[in-house]
């Protein structure tokens, strides 16, 4: 099993983003970001938690908040990020004049 050669705070990253994606699924938006939050204070390079927090800014229609966790998962070097442009929570941001900066500053 594969959580056996994990950290406890690995276990806990992968617990809390687990959780936080099943909140996300039921768009209870604050419970995902906060779940989310944490993860990002006790690791502030998850790619993947700035990649949901973007989503979740996205749903929320804030958008400044959206395009800097987009970028922070970018910078991250985000992995699958063919699903940037296909991915149901970010669709209000590919609709918005910054998302177009960000792709062709990025390239997806």
């Amino acid at each position: 099993d594969s959580t056996d050669r994990m950290t406890p705070q690995e276990r806990a990253i992968s617990r809390y983003r687990h959780q936080a994606l099943l909140y996300l699924q039921e768009y209870d938006l604050a419970e995902a970001r906060a779940q989310y939050e944490w993860v990002i204070q006790v690791d502030p390079q998850d790619a993947e938690s700035h990649f949901y927090l973007a989503c979740i800014a996205s749903l929320e229609e804030a958008v400044p908040l959206a395009v800097k966790h987009l970028q922070m998962a970018l910078e991250l070097s985000l992995s699958g990020r063919e699903r940037i442009l296909s991915i149901d929570y970010l669709a209000y941001l590919r609709i918005q004049p910054e998302f177009a900066a960000l792709r062709d500053k990025y390239g997806f």
